[in-house]
């Protein structure tokens, strides 16, 4: 079986930081990234990679893990093989600069193109960079697979079928998906392993496969700023402010008390 799980490096959650907008280009800029916050691989891509390695381990698998980045994230793709996967494929090139979710989707289906068979793809749900949850579901089109989100549990029944449970909205859904597919996963599908010594000493042998746009056949108008057809044009940062209110007194005077207040307030 092939397996392709598609990662992403993002700013360490634990450091939160600012984004501003670029007010000619229309681009994020982070302020983490100029703070220099160490970039570290998006968790749910953990889980995405976890889910993969799993299947690898009880069933037989070739597992590559796949970015679309700049070429700092190879340290994100060294981790992914001291984690247990077989190889890493780095998609860097200036032209990719830029891409909205669509044009990310475009580059990293050209790719998985390249690469020949591949049977599953997993990635997270959604980023902790951008949360927009779509690169997925548009990864899936372009490669016209069948994918299944929010996925909370994996079993292998043969080579060529999955059953796969889906939390949505607070349901369950169950499918049997014959292969090839693509998944999204959430945090609840597994608890991520750790690097091990023996995994960091076994990198060493291993090398990251850079691909550029030329390398893989991509259209100039499918990557990057131009093959992006839409454009973040307003970002902003939400300050929450909470005030709080003690009541004192017997139980039956604040009741009314707050009724009152919540009246005059008009929430009922």
């Amino acid at each position: 079986m092939e397996i392709v799980v598609c990662i992403k490096s993002v700013p360490d959650p634990k450091r939160p930081a600012n984004v501003h907008l670029d007010p000619v280009t229309g681009q994020m800029i982070r302020e983490a990234d100029q703070l220099g916050v160490a970039r570290v691989m998006s968790p749910l891509d953990r889980h995405a990679l976890e889910a993969a390695l799993r299947i690898k381990e009880s069933h037989g698998a070739q597992v590559t893990t796949m970015t679309m980045d700049l070429p700092a994230a190879q340290d994100v793709l060294l981790e992914s093989l001291a984690l247990g996967a077989d190889r890493a494929v780095l998609l860097s090139d200036r032209a990719f600069a830029g891409a909205d979710t669509l044009a990310t989707a475009w580059t990293l289906a050209t790719a998985i193109q390249k690469l020949g068979r591949c049977d599953l793809v997993v990635c997270g749900a959604y980023s902790y960079h951008g949360n927009t949850g779509q690169v997925g579901p548009q990864l899936a089109e372009l490669l016209s697979l069948p994918h299944i989100s929010y996925v909370c549990e994996v079993t292998l029944l043969d080579a060529d079928r999955i059953k796969v449970t889906s939390e949505l909205e607070n349901k369950y859904l169950i499918y049997d998906v014959t292969l090839p597919a693509l998944l999204t996963v959430t945090k609840d599908l597994n608890e991520p392993r750790g690097v091990s010594l023996m995994g960091i000493v076994q990198v060493r042998d291993k090398q990251i496969i850079t691909w550029k746009a030329c390398d893989i056949g991509l259209q100039a108008d499918q990557a990057g700023l131009v093959g992006s057809p839409t454009r973040v044009v307003a970002s902003s940062n939400i300050d929450l402010e909470r005030s709080g209110k003690v009541l004192l007194g017997e139980p039956e005077d604040m009741v009314s008390v707050l009724i009152e207040d919540l009246k005059a307030r008009r929430v009922i």
